[in-house]
């Protein structure tokens, strides 16, 4: 599987699995989704993980560059937080210091794996005071 699998199934988490995403579209289509996610105005977190390595090409930083600006205002007024499993240690490496350089107005935070990525999202959700639905709750823990 290819491309970027956008999951709100468990709203107000929010599940981005990316499945080595190829092509510039791929990022395109995972920002329609977002924008339409951030539209409603309700509170969110978003756990982000990167199955074997993916990152983003040069050309696809660049649509995530030209995204950003534009919902950076709606976003910081929704999203809690994006949580990253990164199995790479530079990855986590490079978001630790990209938080140290440039401070985002939506928390980020890199993790090994989803377990502890879980339970700062669901510490974000609590401290934005969302309240959260039982079936979630047991996803944020593990049980689900």
């Amino acid at each position: 599987m290819s491309g970027i699998e956008f999951d709100t199934h468990l709203f107000p988490l929010i599940l981005v699995i990316n499945h080595n995403a190829n092509t510039d579209d791929d990022y395109r289509a995972l920002f329609v989704q977002l924008d339409a996610v951030v539209a409603r105005g309700e509170k969110f977190v978003v756990l982000s993980e990167g199955r074997n390595d993916a990152f983003p090409s040069a050309t696809q930083r660049k649509v995530i560059a030209d995204w950003f600006p534009k919902v950076a205002g709606p976003m910081g007024r929704t999203s809690l937080g994006c949580a990253m499993v990164m199995h790479n240690a530079m990855q986590r490496g490079a978001i630790t210091a990209l938080n140290w350089l440039i401070r985002p107005n939506v928390p980020m935070a890199a993790f090994e794996e989803r377990p502890p990525a879980l339970a700062w999202c669901r510490e974000r959700l609590v401290t934005g005071g969302v309240t959260i639905p039982t079936r979630v709750e047991l996803a944020l823990r593990g049980a689900a």
